[in-house]
């Protein structure tokens, strides 16, 4: 550095008659470029020379600038808040109006109830563009078709349908949705197939084989809002895009939805909500019977967004959602363990 840069600009600084204005100091202790003790005190005796400040002559030790945890400690009451604590303290008291009971004023709750649900959800409808038939396999009994589905917003899903051979045309058409993929629902569909249905095993956008590896998985589940959409409205809709194609496939008849875990929940239970003849039964495993749950354990954002969508337990709750989808069935077969 000091043949390179400073004896070049100390000879041009010499013939501006200002060769003062550059100094030189090598430390060797440490070897490194750094800006420690030995360096640092050069240093404080150079910028005194054109700047015009006191002299320094010596470090501030260290260990009067370091502060203990003691004195660290501000006075904050023990009352104070966190950022959760203080949503679910809002969550506390926000009341949401109670299921209305069956009678004639059922109707007129449920038709507001849905349309709040698709405004809070900004529900759009889409459709099965293309379903292209990826693979076809036989194994056995059984022979498998895989799809892609390009639905009218650009966007796709993906698809396995399995099917026992001597199903025979009038097998009873399930849906199975997994948090972890269709690759984690094998023990639900074989036991669908052992019991002579048939199942379309679907990843939607962001989960499973379509959700995108890099960086990380969760940055563009995060970075739609930022494109004016909801996650949970983009998962519905193609939800019930995909289950209106697999039920034209099946002679119109109603499709059951066989559901493991709290988003894949949350996405079946809203789009039952939102066209309530499309299911005729759905059963949940391992899902929570209220919203209130993300307040009272910890779920990261990224590990389950979609039950973060703005608004949705400030105007809403599961079991409004369920009472509106009536006929639909909800069945709860077993829950997450709730931790206060």
């Amino acid at each position: 550095m000091k043949p390179h840069i400073h004896d070049p600009v100390g000879s041009l600084l010499g013939l501006i008659g200002k060769p003062e204005n550059l100094d030189w100091y090598e430390g060797a202790d440490p070897g490194t470029q750094n800006y420690q003790l030995t360096n640092g005190l050069h240093a404080y005796l150079f910028f005194p020379k054109h700047f015009y400040i006191p002299v320094v002559i010596d470090e501030i030790p260290r260990s009067i600038e370091v502060r203990t945890p003691e004195g660290l400690a501000m006075g904050i009451p023990a009352s104070s808040l966190t950022n959760t604590g203080l949503a679910r303290k809002l969550a506390g008291v926000n009341l949401r109006p109670d299921v209305v009971p069956n009678g004639y004023a059922r109707g007129k709750w449920t038709t507001s109830q849905r349309e709040e649900l698709e405004e809070i959800t900004s529900y759009a409808l889409v459709a099965v563009e293309n379903a292209w038939l990826m693979n076809g396999t036989q194994h056995m009994s059984i022979q498998t078709l895989s799809y892609r589905f390009d639905l009218s917003n650009v966007l796709s899903a993906i698809g396995i349908w399995p099917e026992a051979k001597d199903a025979g045309g009038d097998a009873p058409p399930t849906i199975a949705l997994n948090d972890k993929g269709y690759e984690a629902s094998g023990e639900a569909v074989s036991g669908l197939l052992n019991h002579g249905e048939q199942v379309l095993a679907l990843d939607l956008i962001f989960n499973g084989f379509t959700r995108p590896q890099t960086p990380d998985p969760t940055d563009l589940e995060t970075q739609v809002p930022m494109a004016g959409d909801r996650l949970l409205c983009l998962v519905e809709a193609q939800l019930l895009g995909v289950t209106h194609w697999f039920r034209t496939n099946n002679s119109h008849r109603q499709i059951q939805i066989e559901i493991d875990r709290i988003r894949s929940a949350l996405i079946s239970v809203v789009a039952a909500s939102i066209d309530q003849c499309i299911f005729s039964v759905g059963k949940s495993h391992h899902v929570f019977r209220s919203l209130r749950f993300l307040f009272n354990t910890r779920i990261a954002f990224r590990s389950a967004p979609d039950p973060f969508c703005l608004d949705l337990y400030k105007y809403i709750d599961i079991d409004s959602i369920t009472a509106i989808a009536a006929p639909t069935i909800i069945k709860h077969v077993t829950s997450v363990q709730w931790l206060p």
